[in-house]
């Protein structure tokens, strides 16, 4: 069994035990929100979305469990914050797992080919996801289509304005998360 189907494997089981204790964190029966679990899982799945050379069917069940985790947490918030009211606490930042500085929050990201630079597409579309979440957008775009995308628009700009490589940035823009791109080198 690849690490992949492993990981996939790990994410389904966890993602239903978080199901469940969050069912019986908003109703009441247990009083601490499952917090850890939570970041275990959203580390998980971050570990996933790293992994390279994946098979069509791993691209595939990874996808369709990015996506149900995404709406999950989603859901999840907007339900705490209807519970708790709209001004939910957060945790104190020391708490926080794998604090972002605010410094690389808007961080460029410079592609010359989407499919040869996995890792910075990862980074790219990690990095879309998280700004989206943070807007309260529940639907998102799969990593294949955004990879796809990356791709098409890195071609199109270099071959437009002759550049070697394409420089991205995610920005807000009418409460969304919206990719800016220009050219590079």
């Amino acid at each position: 069994m690849s690490r992949a189907t492993a990981l996939i494997q790990q994410l389904e089981a966890d993602l239903h035990r978080l199901k469940k204790d969050y069912i019986l964190f908003l109703n009441g029966t247990t009083l601490v929100e499952p917090m850890d679990a939570r970041d275990r899982l959203v580390s998980k799945l971050r570990e996933l979305t790293n992994l390279t050379k994946l098979k069509a069917s791993e691209i595939f069940r990874a996808d369709n469990i990015s996506s149900k985790i995404n709406a999950h947490l989603a859901l999840w918030e907007r339900q705490l914050q209807a519970k708790m009211g709209t001004h939910r606490k957060k945790r104190p930042a020391a708490e926080t797992p794998d604090p972002v500085p605010a410094a690389t929050q808007q961080r460029r990201v410079v592609i010359s080919d989407a499919q040869g630079q996995r890792d910075a597409v990862v980074a790219l579309y990690d990095e879309y996801t998280r700004t989206n979440l943070s807007l309260g957008v529940v639907n998102q775009v799969s990593f294949t289509k955004f990879q796809a995308f990356i791709q098409q628009q890195t071609q199109s700009i270099q071959t437009r304005k002759q550049a070697k490589s394409v420089e991205y940035e995610i920005v807000v823009k009418d409460d969304k998360a919206a990719i800016k791109s220009k050219a590079g080198d």
